[in-house]
This record gives structure tokens, sequence and C-alpha cells, in this order.
């Protein structure tokens, strides 16, 4: 079986041969932020999807900046919640991955921006 730090060292390693070409989005990362906004504002099914997919987003670059020696500050699912909100809100136009990698940079400490 293997452990979790061995699967995420196979995930860098992967990625990083990928490293010129885009990264493939699957489910709704794929929405727009203008969806995720009428979404919030409806308390709709689909809003709740939205936020499991942007914690599991959110956990899994955790685990990756943790196998490669970074480290990630922590947050509660609120403060994430609030964050996406008000990025959506001013960036209507953009995807809710785009959303979420913008939280995952303000949670990374700025000395593991360039390393």
């Amino acid at each position: 079986m293997f452990n979790v730090k061995t699967v995420a060292i196979a995930l860098i390693v992967s990625i990083s041969s990928f490293s010129s070409h885009a990264a493939m989005t699957y489910g709704f990362g794929n929405n727009s932020c203008g969806q995720w906004t009428k979404e919030r504002a409806s308390k709709s099914m689909n809003s709740r999807y939205q936020e499991v997919w942007v914690l599991g987003f959110i956990t899994g670059t955790g685990l990756v900046l943790e196998a490669s020696g970074k480290a990630q500050k922590v947050t509660d699912s609120d403060a994430a919640m609030a964050y996406i909100d008000n990025y959506c809100r001013e960036n209507p136009l953009s995807s809710i991955m785009e959303a979420s990698q913008m939280l995952v940079f303000e949670l990374m400490p700025s000395k593991s921006y360039n390393q």
C-alpha cells in the first residue's frame, strides 16, 4: 500500500513533466465566477458542489506543497468561501479554478512563491 507522501511525490513528478502544457481542470472548477456568485446567492445544490470542489482543490494543493517541503497557511472553510465570494464578485469572468488558485497563492508563505 502506498503512503500519502509517496503518492504526492509521484504526483509532483508527473505534473512537472507536463509543465509546458496547461493544466486540465475537471468538474466545477470550469464554472465561471459569475456562475459561482449566482449559485451562492440562491443557495442551490450546485453551490454546495462548487464549495466541495474548492475545498478539495485547497486540500490537494496543500498535500502537494507539503510533499515538496513547502507549507500552506491553515484556514477554515468559512474563510475560504468568503475569499472565493469576494474574488468572484470582483472577477465574474474568471473561473472557479482561477479563484481557487488565487486563494492557494494567498495561503502560501511569501518565501515559498519562488522556491
